[in-house]
Order: structure tokens, then sequence, then C-alpha cells
């Protein structure tokens, strides 16, 4: 479950039956009386040209032994603000 705000219910009710869209997110968890709630809040979503299901990015840096059986990839791009 998402939750969307500002206008996320126009640009949702634009949207067709079938059409890939990309949504930016934030993820928050947060504890309360010692139980963990975690929001998940649009904060863009934009429409994609078709309704095919998206492939899978080419890697883009092979990890540091070579033995990278998961099909995922790091890179050291210090762009990223993500804290993890």
């Amino acid at each position: 479950c998402i939750t969307g705000f500002q206008d996320m219910a126009d640009k949702v009710a634009a949207l067709q039956d079938g059409q890939s869209v990309k949504v930016s997110v934030n993820i928050e968890s947060r504890e309360y009386n010692s139980r963990w709630y975690t929001d998940i809040k649009a904060w863009r979503i934009e429409a994609g040209g078709s309704s095919a299901a998206p492939s899978a990015p080419a890697p883009t840096e092979n990890t540091a032994s070579g033995d990278d059986v998961t099909g995922i990839s790091f890179s050291s791009d210090e762009s990223d603000d993500l804290p993890f």
C-alpha cells in the first residue's frame, strides 16, 4: 500500500489499466508501543510509455568477489543519498 499526497489522486485517475509507471517514494518506519509501523509515501508518479513489463536493468559494476549469483550489483556512485 502506497500513500499519496498533494495531487496524486488526479495523476492516478489519469492512468490506464496495465500502463507502466515510475513512482518515487519515501519509506519511513517508526516504533509505537513496542510495535513497528512503516509508511510508503509517493511524492511523484510518472507515466511510462508502454504497458509491457519493464526489463531488468543491466548491472553497472561487478561485485568485489565476482561471485554475484543473485544478479544484484552495487555501484560506488557517491551521489546516492540513501543511508544504506
